[in-house]
């Protein structure tokens, strides 16, 4: 009997930005597995589908957006902030989350605390 194998059918990361994460020494060089181009991941995605920002913007996974508040990391989106911005969008919402996400995360610095 054959063994069965699981194929991930959307990406765990879409890279944007080259090398930057191996200068950083946030992340790994890998390349897109869509497109073949260089990109990077963070360390824990070794083992993960990575593909290049563009590829997943065209095949419908990562919102085309611009938001102030960005994402985890600098270098590229999660398939679950994937998600979460897809679904805020839908419901309208996306600022209000995008702001909660990065509070959470601690990216925001309250100067005049409300």
């Amino acid at each position: 009997m054959a063994g069965l194998k699981i194929v991930a059918s959307m990406p765990d990361f879409f890279a944007h930005a080259g090398d930057g994460a191996l200068r950083d020494k946030a992340g790994f060089g890998c390349f897109c597995a869509r497109c073949g181009r260089a990109v990077s991941a963070p360390f824990g995605y070794e083992k993960a589908l990575i593909w290049c920002l563009y590829c997943g913007i065209d095949a419908g996974h990562v919102p085309a957006i611009d938001t102030p508040w960005g994402h985890r990391w600098t270098f590229g989106v999660t398939r679950e902030e994937c998600v979460d911005d897809r679904r805020a969008l839908d419901c309208g919402e996306f600022e209000a989350m995008a702001e909660a996400r990065a509070r959470r995360e601690g990216r925001v610095i309250d100067l005049l605390p409300r």
